[in-house]
């Protein structure tokens, strides 16, 4: 485990991938580099240690709000 690790470097891989599967639909805006990830309105992260490799994992819940 790297318990020195900051937090924030896990979101960034976690949201490419749901956007390499197509997630968040199509890019917004022509030559964006952000992979139709602007549309990400909030994100909530936590970090829970634990005391072997078998309790490590990720939750990731996307949800879709409607206006």
């Amino acid at each position: 485990f790297d318990q020195g690790s900051d937090l924030d470097n896990y979101v960034k891989p976690i949201q490419d991938a749901l956007a390499r599967h197509g997630v968040f639909g199509e890019t917004e805006y022509v030559g964006s580099t952000m992979k139709g990830d602007e549309r990400v309105d909030h994100v909530d992260i936590r970090r829970k240690r634990v005391g072997s490799t078998d309790e490590a994992g990720v939750l990731a819940e996307v949800w879709a709000l409607h206006s």
